[in-house]
């Protein structure tokens, strides 16, 4: 089972953090993955990474056999569905985290943001 993974791309260093910041309140594995520059002051673009916690990494079938089996089987898919119900509460969350780490942030309208003539 994979948990949530969401990728964000910032234009400064200052936004990223303010954004990991807020997703870490959820999600503590949030993290700043890259950072495209030339310079600490000339941050162009910087790639946040968003990951849930819940997830399972276990082998269903070996050479054809299956490994889990009666109470084996149920429990594993009891914990697997655990995990997704879990996932769709953290989707939840951090689509709020996001609204709180964007209130306040003047956001460029289309006018604002292409060329002048």
């Amino acid at each position: 089972f994979e948990p949530i993974i969401l990728h964000v791309a910032c234009s400064s260093l200052e936004s990223a953090m303010k954004l990991v910041r807020g997703f870490r309140t959820v999600l503590p594995l949030s993290m700043i993955r890259s950072i495209q520059a030339n310079s600490p002051e000339d941050c162009r673009k910087v790639l946040v990474a968003v990951e849930g916690e819940d997830r399972i990494d276990a082998p269903i079938r070996v050479l054809g056999q299956d490994l889990y089996k009666g109470d084996a089987e149920e429990w594993l898919i009891k914990a697997a569905n655990e995990k997704l119900r879990r996932n769709f509460e953290r989707i939840d969350e951090v689509t709020e985290a996001v609204k709180k780490v964007l209130e306040g942030v003047d956001m460029p309208t289309c006018e604002e943001s292409s060329p002048s003539e």
